[in-house]
């Protein structure tokens, strides 16, 4: 609604625009030269994907008109990619020689990042001295866990209760059929576990450490 007026840019083509063709662009120009080559450009620019009429919306500055520089942000089909213009997620950073892609600062104690789906929120945060991981950070459920994977394989597993399990995925080590060790949060022993052989418990009850069992 409403009877606000309306600017619209577009190509002079009626179809067939392919993918890369110029649709529109809003430019700054300064011309001055007392640093670097001149004129220096910012601007806004709109640019055919594929010949069906969709486009993609890119923020750029440098030292050419219409961004022959890499534009600094590009947006397309609800993706926001920034260093790239083809951004292949929700948010898609990226520099050609940069190992640092991003940083998310805050100016008191305390910074992070949630995580979130239709189940639970887990986080990892910098707070002072600690560097915090938390999975299900609002406690919305029982027997979280934190899993370690190489390969996309687990290879260990901290259980909500405090258990550490490498090398195995359930805390049973009298099965005798799981090769792995176990570390338990509140326990004042180690457990390892050998394919068809008995567990044994490393602890402490005595002064130093002795062979419990």
């Amino acid at each position: 609604g409403g009877d606000g007026g309306d600017l619209i840019i577009g190509n002079h083509a009626s179809a067939n625009i392919g993918a890369g063709a110029h649709i529109g662009a809003i430019a700054f120009k300064n011309i001055d030269n007392s640093t670097g080559s001149s004129p220096h450009y910012a601007g806004i620019r709109c640019e055919a994907t594929d010949t069906s009429g969709n486009m993609d919306l890119r923020f750029y500055t440098g030292i050419a008109n219409l961004e022959a520089d890499t534009p600094q942000i590009t947006m397309y089909d609800s993706n926001l990619g920034i260093g790239t213009v083809t951004p292949g997620a929700l948010l898609h950073t990226y520099h050609t020689t940069s190992n640092t892609c991003a940083t998310f600062e805050s100016g008191d104690a305390g910074a992070g990042i949630n995580f979130k789906d239709n189940h639970a929120r887990s986080s990892i945060e910098q707070n002072g001295t600690d560097f915090i991981i938390d999975a299900d950070a609002g406690g919305v459920d029982s027997g979280s866990r934190i899993k370690f994977k190489v390969d996309n394989s687990t290879k260990a597993i901290l259980h909500s209760g405090g258990d550490l399990l490498v090398g195995k995925d359930v805390a049973d080590a009298g099965n005798g059929g799981v090769v792995g060790h176990e570390i338990h949060g509140g326990s004042n022993y180690v457990m390892f576990t050998r394919a068809g052989a008995t567990t044994g418990y490393f602890g402490r009850n005595t002064s130093h450490g002795t062979l419990v069992n």
